[in-house]
């Protein structure tokens, strides 16, 4: 189950297109092979601004500036206290709405830029399963890269 949440404003119109966009791409994941053992975990969604996602990027991963995608695997967040996680949570991840919207606008130029929220969706998805592209030798990259080809039209 897809759980999201907006820690950000924006036109309830907006949030119920991203909402059935990202609700039609989690089920097509989910219907995937590689996907298909996750149907009974759940995943926050959760949609925030700049200087939120910079915050936790400074205090979880050391680096002080904002970044578009940020992921927490319920498995790395509560291992030393196991009655805290959630069963059957994957996890949650972060997505920097303000960066979206800007990054849109510099895109529609192109006619391009509404499937960024599912990108970065399938994104942090594939962190909360284990991938890491800064340490994998493309493993990450090509197997998102498929996905997208597969599931983002």
């Amino acid at each position: 189950m897809l759980l999201i949440f907006w820690d950000t404003k924006e036109e309830t119109k907006v949030k119920k297109e991203i909402k059935n966009s990202l609700g039609r791409i989690y089920r097509n994941l989910l219907k995937d092979s590689f996907f298909s053992m996750y149907k009974k975990h759940s995943v926050k969604l959760i949609f925030t601004d700049s200087k939120k996602i910079k915050e936790l990027n400074k205090t979880y991963r050391k680096k002080n500036e904002a970044t578009d995608v940020l992921s927490f695997r319920e498995l790395d967040t509560n291992q030393d206290f196991p009655l805290l996680q959630e069963k059957n949570s994957l996890g949650e991840i972060y997505i920097n709405y303000q960066w979206i919207k800007e990054e849109n606008e510099k895109m529609e130029k192109w006619g391009s830029g509404q499937e960024l929220p599912s990108i970065l969706l399938l994104h942090g998805l594939l962190h909360l399963l284990g991938f890491d592209h800064e340490k994998d030798d493309g493993e990450m990259e090509k197997l998102e890269k498929k996905l997208r080809e597969k599931l983002i039209k």
